[in-house]
């Protein structure tokens, strides 16, 4: 639904991010106390960087460049992976936006520096590859056996 929201509206609501950043809280700690600190972990390091990296962005270019929503998104990703998920998603995500650009392109829509992009798309799609495969780390260990 947040992926869904974000591509048709651009918009991520803080009622959902912020359910799925709890859900992702509460599930890992009805499992394991020691996993729920690095799952909270993982929500506040994942809220941080993309927070600090919109901040930073609007600072310098004196515009958004992230909206409030995805710092929110990635921080349910880091509740329902771990802090070790963070970087997969990320990768997912920005490969995902990749792929939206060169198909928004492919399609003759314009392409350039003023066209928002829903990154809440690719993060959505990072989270749940990563909830269900895990860290790329790990999958390249069993892959390569």
């Amino acid at each position: 639904m947040l992926a869904l929201l974000d591509f048709e509206h651009f918009w991520l609501p803080r009622s959902l991010t912020i359910t799925l950043l709890v859900s992702g809280l509460i599930a890992i700690a009805a499992q394991s106390m020691q996993s729920f600190y690095e799952h909270a972990l993982g929500a506040a390091i994942g809220f941080a960087l993309l927070a600090a990296l919109a901040f930073a962005y609007r600072k310098m270019r004196g515009q958004d460049g992230l909206g409030g929503g995805d710092a929110w998104l990635l921080a349910g990703g880091g509740a329902w992976t771990g802090w070790q998920g963070l970087p997969t998603i990320l990768v997912l995500g920005a490969g995902a936006g990749l792929v939206f650009v060169a198909l928004m392109s492919a399609r003759g829509k314009p392409v350039g520096r003023a066209q928002p992009i829903p990154f809440g798309v690719g993060l959505a799609i990072g989270i749940w590859l990563t909830w269900l495969y895990g860290p790329l780390d790990g999958i390249l260990r069993q892959a390569t056996g």
